[in-house]
């Protein structure tokens, strides 16, 4: 199952995230963790999907859900006049980079 981990930047001008991730049954029990049940797998693999959360600007509190998608984000992104980032089973670090200095130059062009 394909869920999405989400996350707003707490700066001014900072993107709307969007990550892929797929939902996986724990392994073992996690008696320890107070409020995490769910284990992810990131897409398109851990490392570059760490790398590419990093690289758009690695915002540290996030939400894991089944039931807000994408474009959900990227409208709310577009509502509130700000970036949206969408890392998919198909990004690649180099493809975001580009991405991301695209949009740079757009946003400081408006």
């Amino acid at each position: 199952m394909v869920s999405h981990l989400l996350a707003v930047q707490d700066v001014a001008d900072g993107p709307v995230y969007a990550a892929e991730a797929e939902c996986v049954k724990p392994i073992m029990e996690m008696p320890n963790l107070p409020v995490a049940k769910v284990m992810w797998k990131a897409m398109p693999s851990l490392e570059t999907g760490v790398e590419c959360w990093i690289t758009a600007g690695g915002a540290h509190h996030t939400v894991l859900s089944l039931d807000v998608t994408a474009e959900m984000m990227r409208d709310f992104a577009r509502f509130m006049d700000i970036e949206f980032v969408h890392i998919t089973k198909d990004t690649t670090v180099e493809a975001l980079e580009d991405k991301l200095l695209v949009n740079d130059l757009i946003w400081k062009l408006r």
